[in-house]
């Protein structure tokens, strides 16, 4: 596997979405894509601008964990290290955090997601904005 050049690519194209978030861990980036991948394809890199984790409730604190899983080997042959962006962060009712922001964006090159989880079911939303680059 080889990443992109992106400094010569074909395309960008932005994209946002938005998921609720549940106790078990789901796939947030990239979207679920036939045939039940949900990961970076090849030949493609995705620059995360934003995430972002709002509690919609009145009266519940939840915590969010959300974390870049890599499913290939690190660029030294080393087996890969899944790193946490958030872990376990308390999230009071009404309120939203930034994970992630434009000053503090990241690559997912191929074989990568973004994975998050919650301890409180219909509690937290995921948001994200980010670039498809190929």
């Amino acid at each position: 596997m080889a990443n992109p050049n992106i400094v010569q690519v074909s395309t960008i194209n932005g994209k946002s979405m938005g998921y609720a978030l549940g106790t078990t861990n789901g796939t947030m980036i990239p979207p679920l894509q036939g045939a039940g991948l949900s990961i970076v394809p090849n030949d493609e890199v995705y620059k995360i601008n934003s995430i972002t984790i709002s509690n919609i409730t009145t009266g519940t604190t939840a915590w969010a964990s959300v974390w870049r899983n890599a499913t290939v080997a690190g660029p030294y042959g080393t087996s890969s290290v899944n790193g946490y962006l958030a872990y376990q962060i308390d999230i009071p009712p009404k309120a939203t955090i930034s994970i992630l922001g434009k000053s503090t964006s990241i690559y997912l090159n191929e074989g990568h997601s973004i994975v998050a989880v919650t301890n409180q079911a219909s509690t937290l939303t995921f948001t994200a904005s980010y670039e498809v680059i190929s």
